[in-house]
């Protein structure tokens, strides 16, 4: 097992999840998405928990999978 830098796995974390609630705010995008996908604001409000919380999840697990990556290729 790789040495982990839990330091640099949050900040990717919290950065992932600040661009993607850019993305998908009034903002941006979050208008043209709702129409291409049918998703009403209310229907996005009632699983808005759920779904932040899975982003969350595999966020970190994207970012711990990077870090090990990155660490058994020696990339420094």
């Amino acid at each position: 097992m790789v040495p982990i830098n839990w330091l640099a796995v949050l900040a990717a974390v919290v950065i992932r999840m600040v661009v993607g609630g850019l993305w998908y705010s009034p903002l941006l995008f979050v208008k043209p998405w709702q129409a291409l996908t049918g998703v009403t604001p209310e229907s996005m409000r009632s699983g808005l928990g759920k779904a932040i919380t899975l982003d969350l999840v595999m966020s970190l697990l994207m970012a711990i999978t990077l870090a090990e990556i990155i660490g058994i290729a020696h990339i420094d």
